[in-house]
């Protein structure tokens, strides 16, 4: 509903595209609630590589995906820079999902095969190999990007496979994208043996070491508590702040498996 020039009102509004912020944009979706889904960052758009699968995905059922960063902005409102058709968001409740941020050069370990890299390098040598570790949305972004780029890449999602949490549709979708750009997704022995190959991987990503994307969130005017890099929650996903949940990488502990969509119910 519109509540004013340039301006949005919804149910749920939701900061971040990937498998969490989905997940909970299709569960309020699904009980009627209006719902949008700001990106926050690159969200699982493959640079090079066409559309977003997991928004499209949204976006087919209905859901309204935002491009552009969001800001807390006073009470029950976002600000959204850049995205000229709607600056502003008002909502009853907000769900904070944001993926995984890559580091760029600057930010990354110093310089070994074992460090971070971004998906926007230079064209590596002839032959070069990058192993990633993990299926979540960060890891299949930055295999697509890499592949695309010109990398040999090998996926090691471990035995939940690739996005465990997502739908079949998702998994489906994101599967056949790797699969279109030559990504060799191995299993836990393959990757193994891969890894003891001499001379190879080049580099070799592992999203345990990555952070959520919050700074900038504007945080400091709420009640959110943090743990660390991360949100702290209770079991039902509420943060300190009654207006605010918070799921997904973004949070701290454990994220098991069947409390995606949990975001979305309340």
């Amino acid at each position: 509903m519109v509540v004013g020039q340039f301006s949005q009102s919804v149910d749920v509004a939701i900061v971040g595209a990937g498998v969490a912020g989905l997940a909970a944009a299709i569960e309020s979706h699904a009980r009627g609630r209006s719902v949008a889904v700001v990106r926050h960052g690159e969200g699982c758009r493959l640079p090079r590589c066409g559309a977003d699968p997991l928004a499209a995905a949204g976006e087919a059922m209905g859901i309204e995906v935002l491009d552009g960063d969001a800001v807390l902005d006073g009470d029950r409102q976002l600000r959204i820079p850049g995205n000229m058709a709607v600056p502003r968001l008002r909502f009853r409740r907000l769900i904070l999902a944001p993926d995984l941020a890559i580091p760029t050069p600057d930010d990354a370990a110093p310089a070994s095969p074992w460090s971070w890299a971004t998906v926007t390098a230079a064209p590596p040598a002839d032959g070069a190999v990058a192993m990633i570790r993990g299926g979540g949305v960060a890891e299949c972004a930055a295999a697509a990007s890499l592949a695309a780029a010109g990398w040999t890449v090998r996926l090691a999602p471990g035995d939940a496979g690739v996005l465990p949490e997502a739908g079949t549709m998702i998994r489906g979708a994101a599967a056949a994208r790797l699969r279109d750009l030559g990504v060799q997704v191995l299993t836990a022995a393959a990757a193994a043996a891969a890894e003891g190959e001499a001379g190879s991987p080049q580099l070799v990503l592992d999203a345990a070491t990555l952070s959520p994307r919050i700074a900038g969130l504007g945080l400091e005017g709420t009640a959110v508590r943090l743990v660390g890099d991360r949100i702290a929650v209770d079991e039902q996903l509420r943060t300190d702040d009654p207006r605010i949940l918070a799921g997904g990488a973004a949070v701290a502990g454990p994220m098991a498996e069947g409390r995606w969509a949990r975001q979305g119910r309340h």
